[in-house]
């Protein structure tokens, strides 16, 4: 049995995968986090790999980025825990990816989840 897992930090402090959604922005707001994530590449199915086009970068266009998110988001969905966390960061771009044989690594900027107000108007 494999001890592979997705490992995310956020500030160099490791935290569940589960507590993480993705959502681009070129300038983070509130920001001021910085995350990095590994999955292992035999999470990855071989028709995730060939649409993703994973390939190692620095600061990929935004378009690229969005594409790599929305990716990542679906990996991410089938590695979860038992369901039971709350979103607490938001991934928010990448800044680097490395693309290796057993791996990928991406880093960024991230920010803390914002929980709005619930205003209903009467």
């Amino acid at each position: 049995m494999s001890n592979a897992k997705i490992t995310v930090k956020i500030n160099d402090t490791e935290i569940d995968p589960s507590q993480v959604i993705f959502h681009f922005q070129s300038d983070p707001f509130p920001g001021g986090l910085q995350f990095s994530a590994t999955i292992p590449r035999s999470f990855i199915n071989s028709k995730i790999w060939k649409h993703a086009r994973f390939e190692s970068c620095v600061l990929p266009k935004e378009d690229k980025a969005r594409d790599y998110f929305f990716w990542l988001a679906n990996i991410f969905s089938h590695h979860r825990n038992d369901g039971t966390a709350i979103a607490d960061f938001v991934l928010n771009n990448i800044s680097e990816m490395q693309v290796n044989d057993g791996t990928i690594e991406f880093t960024g900027a991230c920010s803390p989840f914002v929980r709005g107000h619930n205003n209903t108007a009467k």
